[in-house]
């Protein structure tokens, strides 16, 4: 998830998959990390999930993915949504008008997605480096800050409550301002709707 660095198990995918079909709730999934993960709990879709579950009303579960994550491409904007409700998939096919993918772009992650010795090695690629995140958090764990513990994802959920002068948003904002002087660029926790002023989401990936 983001901005935690974190995947949810099959276990607790499973009580929500269950729970969203008591309460006759739409669950929309976003799977857009999920080339992301290095570490334990393993990656799990909850279209897995729904396949162990026969009595599951798949009208109400959606999933949203796209590559620019997992592949490293954010300027592409190609993304896809997976639903098993024919409404869904209707009015997504009508709104894809006002956002097409240009031929270009089709034909480049054509070729990309189409090669699978490069796709395996790419995503395994990924996985070590995102692994080497480690060697971020130990850095800063040496010097008195710790990071949310995360499995996944190109950034860490930072926590500088320590450094406020008092937990509130303007405190977390002046601390902001004085880590953005010296061009360091990093994310709000208010801009998450985080409860607790001092968290921080910073991305490592371009380290």
């Amino acid at each position: 998830s983001n901005p935690l660095g974190t995947t949810m198990d099959r276990e607790t995918l499973e009580t929500l998959v269950s729970f969203v079909n008591e309460k006759r709730m739409h669950l929309v999934c976003d799977e857009i990390f999920s080339g992301t993960v290095f570490d334990k709990p393993s990656y799990v879709s909850v279209s897995e999930v729904i396949e162990d579950e026969p009595y599951c009303d798949r009208d109400l579960i959606h999933i949203a993915y796209s590559l620019s994550k997992n592949l490293g491409v954010p300027g592409f904007r190609l993304g896809v949504i997976y639903s098993y409700n024919d409404a869904v998939v209707s009015c997504a096919r009508k709104m894809s008008s006002f956002g097409l993918v240009s031929s270009q772009t089709q034909h480049l992650l054509a070729s990309m997605l189409g090669d699978e010795e490069f796709t395996t090695s790419f995503l395994a690629t990924s996985r070590t480096g995102c692994a080497a995140r480690r060697v971020f958090t130990d850095g800063l764990k040496r010097v008195g800050i710790h990071c949310l513990d995360g499995n996944a994802g190109l950034f860490c959920w930072m926590d500088l409550r320590p450094l406020l002068k008092e937990a509130t948003v303007e405190a977390e904002l002046r601390l902001w301002r004085v880590i953005n002087d010296v061009k360091l660029n990093i994310s709000r926790g208010r801009f998450f709707h985080c409860s607790e002023p001092g968290w921080f989401r910073v991305c490592f990936a371009n380290m």
